[in-house]
């Protein structure tokens, strides 16, 4: 797993993760565009040509459709959001987020090597999808954010809104601490 670098103040000041890039990460934002735009344009075509919503079993694969698209598009927009946590600076590492990571992902491997920013991340096995928690270590707390990574370490879409609800879950807790 090899994540993508993290600019730290441009994220911290829009609230959601923002890279440095790379090929890679240029190639990996093409490829997710362009197979969100076949998706959408194959389903406005579908339905300008009223091909569905001729009897109920076209009614119900219609709103399945739609609701896999909209699942998708807010997908996209929760992809990258952080999830800011209000903590004292003295107990933020050792005492909040690693025991939480540790806990929910025991095979996540930690890098702790930045004073700001604290990434940790489990490749994809056969059955269990990769995943990668970033953490921008601020003054006044920490930002979070889950992404789960598919075949070869790709984003998933799928399970943005998933991991930002956890991200607000880990909030709770970590308040609750």
């Amino acid at each position: 797993m090899k994540p993508f670098a993290i600019k730290f103040d441009k994220s911290v000041s829009k609230g959601h993760l923002c890279y440095r890039h790379s090929s890679d990460f240029v190639w990996e934002i093409i490829t997710e565009y362009a197979l969100l735009v076949v998706w959408v344009t194959t389903i406005l075509l579908v339905f300008w040509q009223n091909r569905l919503f001729d009897n109920l079993k076209d009614i119900l694969f219609s709103s399945l459709v739609i609701a896999l698209t909209i699942w998708l598009l807010l997908g996209y927009y929760f992809l990258d959001q952080l999830v800011f946590i209000k903590c004292d600076k003295n107990k933020k590492i050792e005492n909040t987020i690693l025991p939480l990571i540790r806990v929910n992902f025991p095979k996540a491997k930690i890098d702790t090597s930045s004073s700001k920013i604290l990434t940790a991340g489990q490749s994809m096995t056969r059955f269990r999808w990769g995943k990668e928690i970033s953490c921008l270590i601020t003054d006044n707390g920490f930002y979070l954010n889950i992404t789960t990574l598919g075949r070869g370490d790709l984003r998933s879409p799928f399970h943005a809104v998933t991991n930002y609800l956890k991200c607000k879950r880990f909030k709770e807790q970590i308040e609750q601490f």
